[in-house]
């Protein structure tokens, strides 16, 4: 199991959930240049840190890699919280639908995700968005 494979299991499913809604959101990865934005531009920013890849097992050690989730959705600021409600809610509805049994379908692989804190809103400062966040563990396995 690679870490991009590992991304994709928690990406995808946001990107396309955000992509559904109307208007589209555009969704950003790590490492991806964020286009400039403004009050006109909603987005999305998504951001994997890795924490423990391993397990200790008396043979070689178990492949059973977690981490945290971040995403925040920025909506125009001076409009009400329905749309970055709407936006973080979408998100966190393509999350709760990882925790099956079922492997992701291109690597094979397994990821759920724990308990999802937020959302949280703030009204940034100096800045023409107002953003929802969420952040939650990751947890990602390959069975052969």
């Amino acid at each position: 199991m690679t870490l991009q494979s590992i991304r994709a299991i928690y990406e995808a499913p946001i990107i396309s959930a955000l992509a559904a809604l109307t208007p589209t959101v555009n969704c950003f990865v790590d490492n991806q240049p964020v286009k400039k934005t403004d009050a006109v531009k909603e987005h999305a920013l998504v951001r994997l840190s890795f924490s423990g890849m391993t397990e200790p097992t008396l043979g070689p050690s178990i492949e059973n890699i977690r981490g945290v989730l971040i995403v925040e959705c920025f909506a125009k600021k001076n409009k009400g919280p329905a749309r970055a409600q709407e936006m973080i809610t979408a998100v966190m509805t393509a999350l709760n639908n990882l925790n099956t049994c079922n492997p992701h379908p291109s690597t094979g692989s397994y990821g759920t995700v724990g308990t999802i804190n937020g959302p949280n809103f703030a009204a940034l400062e100096d800045q023409p968005h107002y953003m929802a966040s969420i952040s939650c563990p990751f947890k990602a396995t390959h069975l052969s």
